[in-house]
């Protein structure tokens, strides 16, 4: 892009920001945007970090695609790769998309290790037109993490409202959720750790408070236990919290108990942040 085409399309940018009813008005809703990914191994000789960015991406249910992954490997053997991410300006889900984009590109600015090597390039103009069709998007994140509002704004003059992550879109303060794991198992030998205390040990380990475990030994010599378990829906490990209760209820002899409504509701909010980052199955193990 030369001199010319940038000027144009700060220029471009400027007058969304100052006239956006207008802008938006004659801007074709339905024209395709790209915005393209770009991943760098972290060290020589290796590969995935690409495809493992886009499986999360695809694996979603929002109304981007995205194309075929180009790499190249420069001279000390680092493996630079790319791929193209196309949406639409006129899809309800449009602010989690810029909510995506936007989140990736300011943790990668702010040094997150996870998010070396990671940006999502784009025209300014484009940029400046998602953030005012986002503000007004039918569908808006449940939720984001705040610590980006920290991490990639300028400091704020004492007494002024911080500042927020340039394009961001406000959400809801979270709600406090409730539930008990249930955990069955042979009681463990003298001295020995149990299923539950492992359980108990990995979902503390995922940000969720977790109390004391109550336990009873019946006349086979099943123990059952059981635990209470908060977390919050604003936490910024909320996703880590909704798969380690997955995974616990998904094991053998361990039940989470909750509200179906909130099941949703954690799986649904954690979506925004394993977009950004790409998750590991927990592992519960004595």
């Amino acid at each position: 892009m030369d001199e010319t085409e940038q000027q144009e399309n700060r220029d471009r940018a400027r007058y969304v920001e100052r006239n956006p009813a207008q802008a938006l008005a004659t801007a074709p809703a339905a024209e395709e945007k790209t915005a393209t990914w770009k991943i760098d191994e972290v060290a020589p000789n290796t590969t995935g970090r690409a495809e493992a960015w886009k499986e999360v991406l695809d694996n979603s249910s929002y109304s981007y695609k995205t194309s075929e992954i180009r790499s190249t490997i420069d001279e000390q053997g680092i493996r630079r790769a790319e791929f193209d991410m196309t949406y639409r300006n006129d899809q309800p889900d449009i602010a989690i998309i810029h909510a995506i984009i936007t989140n990736t590109n300011a943790r990668a600015e702010a040094g997150q290790e996870v998010y070396a090597g990671v940006s999502v390039s784009e025209s300014e103009a484009d940029r400046a037109v998602r953030q005012v069709v986002a503000e007004a998007a039918a569908i808006q994140p449940h939720n984001r993490d705040r610590s980006m509002d920290q991490a990639s704004a300028t400091p704020a003059a004492e007494g002024a409202p911080e500042p927020r992550a340039a394009g961001a879109v406000p959400a809801p303060q979270g709600d406090e959720k409730q539930v008990v794991i249930k955990v069955d198992e042979v009681t463990p030998a003298p001295g020995a750790r149990g299923q539950a205390e492992a359980v108990k040990e990995a979902v503390a380990g995922s940000g969720a408070k977790t109390g004391d475990i109550q336990s009873t030994t019946d006349g086979q010599g099943i123990r059952h236990s059981e635990m209470k378990v908060s977390y919050r829906t604003d936490q910024p490990e909320i996703a880590r919290i909704s798969q380690t209760l997955d995974a616990v209820a998904s094991q053998q002899g361990s039940s989470v108990i909750e509200h179906s409504s909130d099941r949703a509701e954690r799986r649904e909010i954690s979506k925004g942040y394993e977009m950004a980052q790409p998750q590991r199955t927990q592992e519960i193990t004595r």
